[in-house]
């Protein structure tokens, strides 16, 4: 058995007698580093979304078969123009508030802004809020 397998570290040199072992843990944490490198680029491009647009304005309509099924809604801009929304996955962070609220906002007139992309044609609500006063 040579000096390189059997593990020993050689006196003259100071050195490990296993570079192989060594080798294959450096490869291997290249390989780690490498994956980390493949995982922050797969979830920026996943973060990339189409762009948002935002509106302002009063709920005037609101596509509900039931109280908490709400397919989506229609808001009269503070420029008087009718915009129809389809309720898409709501962020629901801050002041965010559940499409279910939507009826509340029908009732009570109070404005609200959407965040909003376009998809195929059709404005699909991402985020609902109170608007500022």
């Amino acid at each position: 058995m040579d000096e390189h397998s059997s593990g020993r570290v050689d006196a003259e040199r100071g050195a490990p007698a296993d570079l192989g072992r060594r080798d294959r843990f450096e490869r291997r944490r290249r390989a780690r580093g490498l994956d980390l490198v493949l995982l922050v680029v797969v979830l920026a491009l996943a973060a990339c979304e189409p762009d948002t647009e935002t509106a302002r304005g009063v709920v005037v309509a609101v596509d509900a078969p039931t109280a908490t099924d709400v397919r989506g809604f229609t808001l009269r801009t503070d420029d008087g123009q009718l915009l129809t929304f389809r309720i898409g996955r709501l962020e629901l962070v801050g002041d965010a508030f559940p499409a279910a609220h939507l009826r509340e906002h029908l009732r009570t007139l109070v404005p609200i802004v959407v965040a909003y992309r376009l998809e195929s044609g059709e404005r699909v609500a991402i985020r609902l809020a109170d608007a500022p006063p």
